[in-house]
């Protein structure tokens, strides 16, 4: 068994549920947004990007159907090493069209579900990978 300490100086996602995700904000990390002072945690309510140490609101597909190519470049501004993408309440496979610009960037992505993304993200925050979550609302 091993044990880990949790680096607190990065953003996690605490918790998911239908049309709502928990993004637990380390204290000293200043973000434009209403973060609950006693829990730490910040509530969305829409689609979104963040890595370990961002976290962009401001992603604008609402809906899977309204997801394009020219989403990706705010994803692929943050330089990842992996994206991760969470496709909302189901796991949907963009077209092979939308997913060229990633792809021409040599980068990896994986497609998933929101909640299965969300879980995926802690881990590889964990492991010290540089990851980019884009997530579509559950």
């Amino acid at each position: 068994m091993k044990f880990a300490l949790e680096n607190s100086a990065e953003l996690r996602i605490h918790a998911y549920e239908a049309g709502e995700i928990s993004i637990a904000v380390p204290s000293g990390l200043e973000l434009d947004l209403a973060i609950d002072p006693e829990s730490g945690l910040c509530r969305l309510q829409r689609g979104f990007i963040m890595t370990a140490r961002q976290l962009y609101t401001d992603w604008q597909p609402a809906t899977f159907a309204e997801l394009t190519a020219a989403h990706f470049d705010d994803v692929l501004a943050l330089k990842p090493e992996l994206i991760l993408l969470g496709t909302g309440a189901t796991l949907q496979f963009p077209a092979a069209d939308i997913l060229a610009p990633v792809h021409q960037a040599g980068l990896g992505i994986e497609i998933m579900g929101t909640a299965a993304a969300c879980r995926t993200f802690n881990i590889l925050v964990d492991e010290g990978r540089n990851v980019a979550a884009a997530l579509l609302m559950i």
